[in-house]
């Protein structure tokens, strides 16, 4: 029983090591191993931030990973990221059908980049059938909330009547909204349609 109660306590010593060197191994490559053992316990924004770390390492299979499963748990900000990964093949097999499909989820709970990123899918025809008036739908939600990329999109729709009435005056609105926020190609060309 004594030799049986010694070994055990050599158990317990090893498996703190190996925590200890986990949670070092985890430091080092720059993920916070609090963070990390939220994540592995569920918290959604804690794989979010997991995943997001493992993004600005370039570790994208990693990345892919934490923010899948944020993503199904509901959260909005991962599934707009989920969406650009599979857009840009970044940890996942390149699939612009599956990248619109995590943006329409994140755009249906009000995130205004996955309202940009499905309006623009929209507009291109990427992983959705070209559809300008869906993509004006999801725009001027996007526009609304502040967002300067929306803004000029939806903007661009107005001034060419793709989607919406052809409408100099809004095409003016939005696209001197989104210069406002800095957006530098909106500048530009505000000063074109000024000109007009």
């Amino acid at each position: 029983m004594l030799k049986l109660h010694r070994h055990a306590g050599w158990f317990v010593v090893v498996l703190m090591t190996l925590h200890m060197a986990v949670a070092l191994s985890a430091q080092s490559k720059g993920i916070d191993p609090t963070q990390l053992a939220k994540a592995k316990a569920g918290d959604a924004e804690s794989q979010l931030l997991v995943g997001r770390a493992y993004e600005k390492k370039q570790n994208y299979t990693q990345a892919a990973f934490w923010i899948r499963k944020a993503a199904e748990s509901g959260n909005a900000e991962a599934q707009y990221k989920l969406g650009y990964l599979y857009r840009a093949g970044h940890g996942v097999p390149q699939n612009n059908k599956l990248a619109a499909v995590w943006w329409r989820k994140a755009a249906d709970q009000g995130n205004a980049n996955a309202q940009t990123s499905l309006g623009l899918a929209y507009i291109n025809g990427d992983g959705v059938p070209t559809d300008f008036a869906e993509a004006a739908f999801w725009l001027q939600r996007s526009a609304e909330q502040g967002d300067a990329h929306g803004q000029a999109l939806l903007s661009m729709l107005y001034e060419v009547g793709w989607g919406v009435p052809q409408d100099d005056a809004l095409a003016v609105f939005w696209v001197r909204k989104a210069a406002e926020q800095g957006d530098l190609a909106a500048q530009e060309h505000l000063l074109l349609l000024l000109k007009k």
